[in-house]
């Protein structure tokens, strides 16, 4: 992949409610997304639960956690992936 990526995207948002009802990437986006997904997120989330000083970045560490937990075993590459 280049040094200076770019990457499109479309989303459909519901105005309403503030959220993404539909996104649509390029699989690059995607294969970068995941990537990160392999990050220990859980791992930085257990830790952040014991600093109750920054409940704003562990909401959004939670809400990260619980998505990946929700996702089943194919979307990632092994299932190592997604205990990490």
């Amino acid at each position: 992949m280049a040094e200076n990526a770019n990457f499109s995207s479309r989303l459909l948002i519901d105005e309403k409610r503030n959220k993404v009802v539909l996104a649509e990437a390029c699989q690059d986006f995607v294969d970068v997304l995941y990537g990160l997904l392999t990050f220990p997120i859980r791992t930085i989330a257990r830790l952040l639960e014991k600093h109750q000083k920054l409940p704003q970045v562990l909401g959004r560490y939670k809400n990260l956690n619980a998505s990946v937990k929700d996702m089943v075993a194919d979307d990632f590459q092994t299932e190592a992936c997604k205990v990490c």
